[in-house]
């Protein structure tokens, strides 16, 4: 056998998995000098068995005095030993060592093989502290069956694994996903809540999603600030904003790192439950038969189930009728229809919610100036207990202050997911 054919049986041998076969041909393998050894002895240096381990080390050391290896050229080498091991171990039955298997590919594997990689562990991983560490890792990862994956973990009995999942979902492109998410965390406790409702209030886009209005943007902002007092008194401000607008906002601040905070955001969150509490009357549970109902018993009530339905859905086509059609509508709101019968009242639009078409419905209201953004080109009025948000045009512009009481006229734009109704201003007075 020539030299070279005696260099690759020893390192075929150094490779091998029994530790004693690789401990007798490092021991003859020793005084060689050869590049060649590298690669098998990085492999080696990180052997269970302690006289392996020391022994490659050693040898290491030796080629690359001998052969001058600079350490940057030593370091690339390492890491691509390093990274053949990983995705080895990315199927090893421990579960510690496929998450150190993760990690090391995360850190040092090229983009593209390192999301196709983790992304086909992901698809069989069942071990919460790795599947964690997987999904931080693919979170920005767009791939057909990511969001499918993420919706299957949102049912995962890891409370880790549900915020892990809800936080990629969050990100997905549109914000497809965002209502279900605020349905999802209503069925999760408050930590789970907490957690989901920083990161909407972190990221300025999701922000958007909530349909908060300035101030209340404002305020989120400054919950995020590095410097206490401003924190502190921006949660006293959410005391004065409508609940369906503090809610998410109160929830992010239960994770502050100050327990001042937290104590108050729990204060306010209990404070909102109390008061829901009050609105609901319940009535007392009465004991019912489980009896089968024959034929004769069911009939009756089946027959008004059914003049009930016509009369709802009657009421609907017609009030869409006319409101297509620009037809003055006999309305029953809360208050009368303006003098002239020719405008809405703002709580009439509420009301009437369902059969309004934006652009199309003509309101009038008396209010307050309750705030005005920094240009003056949008300010927001109380009618009664509504919210109404009043686009101003390019004359009126800066002409407004808080305080002021306003009839306003104009076309209604659009009703936002909390109430408040938005007016394109065609008259002012």
């Amino acid at each position: 056998m020539n030299n070279d054919g005696f260099i690759q049986e020893i390192i075929r041998k150094i490779d091998g998995p029994d530790p004693a076969i690789s401990k007798a041909a490092l021991l003859i393998s020793q005084d060689m000098v050869d590049a060649r050894f590298l690669e098998p002895l990085l492999k080696k240096s990180e052997s269970d068995s302690r006289e392996v381990r020391q022994l490659a080390q050693d040898m290491i050391k030796n080629i690359v005095q001998e052969l001058g290896i600079s350490a940057e050229e030593l370091k690339e080498l390492q890491v691509k030993v390093r990274l053949e091991c990983a995705r080895e171990q990315l199927n090893q039955a421990e579960s510690r060592v496929r998450r150190e298997a993760v990690e090391y590919i995360v850190q040092y594997a090229p983009p593209e093989e390192r999301c196709e990689l983790l992304f086909q562990r992901l698809r069989f991983e069942a071990v919460p502290e790795v599947l964690c560490v997987l999904i931080t890792a693919l979170a920005g990862f767009q791939h057909p069956d990511m969001a499918k994956l993420m919706l299957r973990l949102l049912e995962a009995e890891s409370e880790e694994v549900r915020v892990k999942a809800a936080e990629v979902l969050l990100r997905q492109e549109g914000g497809r996903y965002f209502k279900l998410i605020c349905e999802f965390m209503e069925t999760e406790g408050l930590q789970v809540q907490s957690s989901l409702a920083r990161e909407m209030c972190l990221d300025p886009y999701l922000v958007q999603e909530l349909d908060f209005d300035f101030t209340t943007t404002r305020i989120v902002k400054n919950l995020f600030s590095d410097r206490l007092p401003i924190r502190q008194a921006a949660l006293k401000e959410l005391e004065k904003i409508e609940p369906s607008q503090r809610k998410i906002p109160v929830l992010a601040a239960l994770s502050d790192p100050d327990s001042g905070i937290q104590f108050l955001a729990k204060k306010l969150l209990s404070q909102e439950d109390v008061i829901k509490k009050k609105s609901v009357k319940r009535t007392a549970k009465k004991q019912v038969s489980h009896q089968p109902l024959t034929a004769a018993d069911d009939e009756p009530a089946y027959h008004l189930y059914v003049a009930l339905t016509v009369i709802a859905v009657s009421a609907v086509v017609y009030f869409w009728f006319m409101a297509r059609g620009g037809t003055e509508l006999p309305l029953s709101g809360t208050s009368e229809p303006a003098a002239g019968g020719g405008h809405w009242t703002v709580d009439q639009v509420l009301y009437h919610r369902a059969a309004l078409e934006p652009g199309n419905t003509e309101v009038e209201f008396m209010g307050r100036v309750s705030e005005v953004t920094a240009r003056g080109d949008v300010l927001v009025m109380k009618s009664d207990n509504v919210r109404v948000s009043v686009k101003l045009s390019s004359f009126a512009n800066g002409r407004y202050k808080v305080g002021q009481r306003l009839t306003v006229k104009g076309l209604v734009s659009g009703i936002t997911r909390f109430g408040t109704v938005v007016v394109e201003a065609s008259d002012l007075e």
